[in-house]
């Protein structure tokens, strides 16, 4: 499947977190997440350069009990180069 994305730049004026720059920050932080081994997860969210939004997000699903997609995001970066 080929999948071609077309931006207007709507996302971007409106201050949300699209850049593929900002993709690569979430990615980097959810391994840094993944491979900690303290569980010093709220440390590594505060320090991460990602935007606030998602630091939110973040927040909240490390406090949930039962997080499934958090095993899939684990499988797809130990799968993704």
């Amino acid at each position: 499947m080929n999948i071609l994305v077309i931006g207007n730049g709507f996302d971007l004026a409106h201050g949300l977190p699209t850049r593929y720059t900002d993709f690569l920050e979430f990615v980097k932080t959810m391994r840094q997440l993944f491979d900690e081994r303290g569980y010093n997860f709220v440390s590594i969210i505060d320090e991460a350069e990602i935007s606030e939004q998602i630091k939110v997000f973040l927040r909240k699903q490390i406090h949930m009990k039962d997080v499934p997609y958090l095993d899939e995001w684990k499988d797809w970066l130990a799968n993704n180069v």
